[in-house]
């Protein structure tokens, strides 16, 4: 069974720390990014860099993540290399050398103590040596020197059970301590992230769209200059189980078997798609410049473009203006439509505040603004205080019907704020449950 493998760096800005990589599990990357199991602090090394693990029976072994500037093992670029003591990976600015393999054979100019006679220690190479413990020899040995011989085997088994020990608090016994230079390394779950970026330009325009995503969280630009639209949201913390689909979704697309890089014809237009994922230890980019995409890069890119645009609520990007205008018309005639009948059904009012906000939505790109976009703003700022002015008064009647236990009233009460907040991730529409569920069992007793 394979130890955990030693690596120091030798050389760059994290010089004289050193890491390990424990057997099994996903191994151990190395790059810039902090969520790498050996993070390094050298811009000139790519965020996730390269992979360390073990492969069953074949020991240690380093592969590249589609770096920038390439892994080198012993100033050979390499794709995937199998490690031994005293190889030295370069990456970027730094280098690590391999003290330890896991293999748990020492290197052909290690040595190790031997006596070679009673209470003398010395040290000889262990290749093409035999060890002496200082028990071989014809001649009959003295009561003291047997006595020697048995407190050299006493200190030395002593010497290997703090050996022991100071293993168990070193690598199974998480060091509380951040300011020693070795670091432990421990598995850790698998992560995502993901670089896309898109660039259409030509005479007339430039388009741009980049969506980042990294720790969980994601980042929105979008540029679109003859429309003078413009949109760079902050970093927002995203779903974990909407971040699982999306990476079960670019899995599932071949994405990671393209080639790296797919070149066309220069033209008079400029079309850049470029994409880098990363789940868990694999890596991958693809980048296409003026040439037709594989069906599986198209896929990916559409799941990707769909998920920026519905998680930061900028789906009027994918509409030309004149479009977004047509459509935010629409949605104001509707609105308007359903507040001259909010007397009809009780959440027409509440229908007709989405339909406004719809109209909103989509002009907030749009520069110059119609003519009814400040009467859009104002309805959905009057059908706001209504709807708020009819809940307050519904919680009343509720409230009063609860208190003088009139219980039938109440559940009547109740049930027409769920009807008139028709949404049930609303707070309101979410209290008045909880509180009709009370009061229907009372009902029932």
């Amino acid at each position: 069974m394979s130890e955990a493998a030693r690596l120091i760096v030798e050389n760059g800005p994290c010089n004289g720390r050193e890491f390990t990589v424990q057997p099994g599990g996903a191994g151990s990357r190395a790059g810039r990014s902090s969520r790498n199991e050996i993070p390094l602090d050298d811009p000139s090394v790519s965020r996730f860099h390269c992979r360390f693990f073990f492969k069953p029976d074949e020991g240690l072994w380093v592969c590249d993540l589609g770096s920038a500037n390439n892994t080198l093992v012993n100033d050979k670029v390499i794709q995937e290399q199998r490690l031994r003591p005293h190889d030295r990976i370069t990456i970027g600015d730094s280098v690590l050398k391999v003290i330890s393999d896991g293999s748990g054979a020492l290197p052909a100019t290690d040595s190790i103590p031997v006596v070679k006679s009673a209470g003398t220690v010395t040290s000889t190479p262990v290749a093409g040596h035999e060890v002496d413990l200082g028990l071989a020899g014809t001649a009959p040995r003295s009561t003291s020197q047997r006595s020697n011989i048995r407190l050299v085997l006493l200190l030395v088994a002593l010497a290997s059970m703090s050996v022991v020990v100071a293993w168990i608090f070193l690598f199974l016994i998480p060091s509380r301590s951040k300011a020693r230079n070795a670091a432990v390394v421990q598995p850790k779950l698998e992560g995502f992230d993901l670089k896309y970026e898109k660039v259409e330009a030509s005479g007339s325009n430039i388009f741009q769209y980049v969506l980042e995503i990294n720790d969980g969280r994601a980042r929105l630009e979008l540029h679109d200059l003859a429309n003078k639209r413009h949109f760079s949201g902050p970093k927002t913390e995203v779903k974990s189980e909407v971040l699982a689909k999306l990476t079960r979704s670019i899995q599932d697309t071949g994405f990671f078997a393209l080639q790296p890089e797919y070149i066309g014809h220069a033209t008079e237009t400029f079309n850049l798609r470029n994409l880098s994922v990363t789940v868990g230890p694999t890596t991958h980019r693809t980048r296409i410049l003026n040439a037709t995409a594989p069906a599986e890069f198209e896929n990916v890119r559409g799941t990707i473009e769909e998920f920026g645009l519905n998680e930061f609520g900028v789906r009027a990007w994918a509409y030309p203006r004149e479009e977004l205008i047509r459509l935010a018309n629409d949605s104001m005639r509707l609105g308007m439509k359903l507040y001259d009948e909010k007397n009809v059904r009780y959440e027409n009012l509440y229908q007709a505040i989405h339909a406004f906000k719809e109209a909103n939505i989509y002009l907030e790109t749009v520069d110059p603004k119609p003519d009814f976009f400040q009467e859009a703003i104002s309805l959905q700022d009057k059908c706001e205080k209504e709807l708020k002015d009819v809940c307050k008064d519904l919680w009343f009647q509720a409230d009063r019907s609860i208190k003088v236990k009139d219980w039938q009233e109440a559940a009547t009460v109740l049930q027409t704020i769920i009807a008139t907040i028709p949404d049930r991730a609303d707070k309101e529409h979410e209290m008045a449950e909880q509180r009709l569920a009370d009061v229907q069992r009372r009902i029932g007793r």
